[in-house]
């Protein structure tokens, strides 16, 4: 029993990282699983081994929870875009009151609100980058294979970081539709030559990006907590924002913005009642 529970926290989790503006390490937070996930990867030689079936049962429930979940994901966001959206910016928003849990009661400096402000001016620089999503074409070239090892190191980023969404910064970026597309596409044999030249600098990047940074959260959270956590409500706050923008512009009718403003609604409520509940209260 012990173990399908930790399977089933795996898919929520890897649903959690396929979801725009959902954050799975938030949801590994929830389930007591997030300490000790990233001590194990932080510390492979020691700690692999003696906890190799606690990672592959939770990496299984995740990986499949990715494979399966792409496809629903992207057809949702194809057909309905706005509910669609309004539902995982719900859940977002109510993502925050835990992050600034973490820290309302520590003594904040004015450095640690210059750390948040550079974070949303970063982001929002990149954002003017490439601020609509984009159907690419696949060109085999070396340019796009390092911009999507790049796009993996940063998904990896915000896999480790509790509290910033991967698929939000991918959609930022403009490559979420692009990994999300090869991954829903996976088993078409027709397209797996273009899927795989994809997805293999993607997760090249996002492997690469996931030891690196989590030894680096650990350092960070050891030793600059309240700078780390304003960093990430800086992130959190800025895509929010980012991700409404791309909302504007286009026409919708009555019945669909009803319906958007009850998803939102209750996207809100699932998060907050998921956080309410949790262990960490």
């Amino acid at each position: 029993m012990k173990n399908i529970k930790l399977f089933v926290e795996g898919f929520i989790i890897g649903i959690g990282k396929i979801i725009p503006g959902v954050s799975g390490a938030m949801f590994a937070m929830m389930f007591g699983v997030y300490e000790k996930a990233l001590f194990i990867i932080s510390n492979l030689k020691t700690e692999l081994k003696k906890n190799i079936k606690f990672m592959l049962i939770l990496g299984t429930g995740i990986l499949l929870a990715i494979i399966i979940g792409s496809n629903i994901i992207k057809k949702s966001l194809d057909n309905y875009y706005l509910p669609t959206m309004l539902f995982f910016i719900g859940m977002m928003i109510a993502g925050i009151k835990p992050l600034f849990m973490k820290v309302n009661k520590e003594k904040v400096k004015k450095s640690d609100i210059i750390t948040s402000l550079i974070v949303i001016t970063l982001l929002g620089i990149l954002s003017l980058i490439n601020v609509e999503e984009k159907s690419i074409i696949v060109n085999e070239s070396l340019a796009l294979f390092i911009i999507l090892i790049l796009a993996g190191f940063l998904d990896a980023v915000a896999t480790i970081v509790p509290g910033i969404c991967g698929t939000a910064l991918l959609m930022i970026m403009g490559y979420y539709n692009t990994v999300i597309g090869a991954l829903s596409d996976l088993l078409n044999f027709n397209n797996l030559g273009s899927n795989l030249f994809i997805l293999f600098p993607f997760c090249l990047g996002m492997t690469l990006g996931i030891f690196v940074i989590s030894k680096i959260i650990n350092y960070l959270f050891k030793n600059h907590k309240v700078k780390t956590y304003y960093s990430i409500l800086g992130f959190a706050i800025m895509s929010i924002v980012i991700l409404f923008t791309k909302l504007f512009g286009k026409n919708y009718n009555k019945n669909e913005l009803i319906v958007s403003l009850l998803l939102f609604i209750t996207g809100y409520l699932i998060v907050h009642f998921l956080e309410k509940n949790s262990k960490y209260n």
